[in-house]
């Protein structure tokens, strides 16, 4: 308990986008840790189940993710066990897989102030508001719009409407050097 992550650079871990059991594309693998601070990493091209992945059984509690820039790939999953009292925040989702998900038990999970460009718009776990969907490539059925979030609920067709904004950052093309800012 008590690690902290910061200012690593991870990317093109497979070299290609890799969907199978067989495997494994991660950033990062956490397994029965917790009292963990990932900050200020830049986290590209993770195709497979997440740029950090929590994989066990058991619990990793009181994880804090913040001030990152997740591109291309699943970003955040607690894929199994239990992932309580996780915070994640001021992170830039620049991806076009799902930015925060899984299906361990996330409980107690707080999200905001993130800005989640071109991705699949899909409902945030825990309790989340102030984040910015930019340019989504699905809409959600589902969002359960947090407050400050630029999503509303519940049109006719019960699908979520998000207010879309243009692209914000001054490169977010691919081109190398993506610039975010």
């Amino acid at each position: 308990s008590g690690v902290t992550i910061q200012y690593n650079y991870s990317g093109d871990i497979c070299g290609c986008s890799v969907w199978s059991t067989d495997w494994h594309c991660e950033g990062l693998v956490l397994y029965s840790l917790s009292d963990v601070d990932y900050r200020w990493n830049y986290i590209s091209e993770c195709p497979s189940s997440g740029g950090f992945v929590k994989n066990s059984s058991s619990t990793s509690s009181n994880v804090r993710i913040y001030g990152n820039i997740f591109r291309d790939g699943y970003a955040v999953n607690c894929n199994t066990g239990s992932c309580p009292s996780w915070r994640i925040f001021n992170n830039t989702f620049a991806t076009d897989g799902g930015s925060v998900g899984g299906d361990g038990a996330r409980i107690d999970w707080y999200v905001y102030n993130n800005i989640l460009f071109n991705q699949h718009a899909s409902a945030m776990p825990g309790i989340h508001g102030y984040n910015l969907f930019i340019q989504p490539t699905t809409n959600s059925c589902s969002m359960n719009a947090g407050p400050g979030e630029n999503v509303t609920t519940r049109m006719p067709n019960n699908c979520d409407l998000i207010i879309d904004v243009s692209d914000p950052f001054i490169n977010s093309s691919g081109d190398m050097p993506e610039d975010f800012r």
